[in-house]
């Protein structure tokens, strides 16, 4: 690679590789609208797709990889067609179950003559981290922060040791404008001995959520209405160490990013009714947005990483729920782009693309962002 790590991506004609990991991997193939992995499978192609068509539309040369069927399919879907062919496409090759290193070599043999590439991957089961860490060790310059942040945010329970530390720090009580805390959380089996212990009582609130550490989105996540139900179900699963327990909150699931130095959103997040699937988000809510960057500033520096400083490269994001009392509570944090950059970008247009690189956001936009007027967006939007 022929570009510094330690520096900022400036001008234009730089050559970037973008690798989405449900459609670069050759794990998933198209299986029609019906298939089992359809809805997954089109919200990381719209998260590729948007994030592909603005580099180009500020005259970067972008390469990607690509499933055969996927390509095929796309081929045949107007707007998909119409992003491919500005785009070096290459094909990956197909194998059931690859794992991280096999993934992770193909993507850094595509990205090769390329300045740095950018990487869209799920967390579940370590594979972000773990793709990034193998590409970076074979040179390649992955946009992103580094690997142990990656790997911190990754954890679910790891993120919540780090964040009580900070929000519950003497100093926040200082701080008493953020009105902020964290959720209490506890390792699975940690619950599971206190419930046996008669230790745990049902929380003041909707009952209890169950979710996998090492997890994307919703997924594998269930809801129970009492600890009796829990412990039932917890009593017959193994390895609860890779489980949190936490209570069910009620409130406006809401999420914000990091952008480069910028900071962006927020956004309320939306959820099908039936399958608790994402489908899209509604924006930008209106809120103070001191307290959203002093927010934004705490949760990031909590997390720890090799070096000090604010990540100056890549996307957070960081969703938290406002409860109906106003206080803030985060939820979990993405060392990634995730699906509201959809939405932002129909406020920031293509140069939202260039904070991922380390670029600031052009004078005036965040002025756009407090006067654009509220509107929906749909991960359907994409599907061509």
């Amino acid at each position: 690679m022929s570009i510094d790590p330690h520096r900022d991506l400036y001008g234009t004609g730089l050559r970037i590789a973008v690798f989405e990991y449900l459609c670069s991997s050759g794990a998933y193939q198209d299986s029609g609208p019906s298939g089992p992995y359809a809805e997954l499978i089109n919200e990381g192609a719209a998260m590729l797709l948007a994030l592909c068509d603005d580099l180009t539309g500020c005259q970067q040369t972008v390469r990607i990889a690509l499933e055969p069927t996927l390509q095929a399919a796309w081929e045949h879907q107007a707007h998909r067609r119409s992003i491919l062919k500005k785009l070096k496409t290459h094909g990956i090759t197909n194998g059931p179950d690859p794992s991280i290193q096999r993934v992770a070599q193909q993507w850094t043999t595509i990205a090769q003559g390329c300045d740095c590439a950018i990487v869209i991957a799920p967390e579940l089961d370590g594979l972000l981290a773990g793709i990034i860490q193998a590409m970076r060790k074979e040179g390649c310059h992955v946009i992103a922060p580094d690997d142990l942040f990656i790997q911190c945010a990754s954890d679910k329970w790891e993120t919540y040791r780090h964040w009580f530390r900070q929000i519950q720090s003497p100093e926040s009580e200082q701080e008493p404008f953020l009105d902020c805390a964290v959720i209490e959380t506890q390792l699975a089996s940690h619950w599971l001995d206190a419930y046996k212990c008669h230790t745990t009582t049902d929380p003041e609130s909707d009952g209890w959520v169950l979710k996998r550490r090492l997890t994307a989105g919703g997924t594998d996540m269930k809801r129970f209405g009492s600890s009796r139900c829990l412990a039932d179900h917890l009593g017959n699963m193994q390895e609860l160490d890779r489980w949190i327990v936490q209570p069910w909150i009620a409130g406006k699931p809401c999420s914000f990013a990091i952008a480069g130095r910028d900071v962006i959103g927020p956004f309320e997040q939306i959820f099908d009714a039936h399958s608790g699937n994402y489908i899209g988000g509604y924006g930008p809510l209106e809120c103070n947005q001191e307290k959203l960057f002093a927010f934004a500033k705490k949760l990031a520096q909590a997390i720890p990483r090799s070096v000090s400083g604010e990540p100056s490269q890549g996307w957070v994001g960081i969703d938290f729920v406002m409860s109906s009392s106003g206080r803030w509570l985060p939820l979990e944090i993405n060392a990634r782009l995730t699906s509201s950059y959809l939405g932002y970008r129909r406020i920031y247009g293509p140069q939202l693309a260039l904070t991922l690189l380390g670029q600031p956001l052009p004078s005036g936009s965040k002025t756009s962002m407090l006067n654009s007027p509220a509107f929906r967006f749909s991960v359907s939007e994409f599907h061509g």
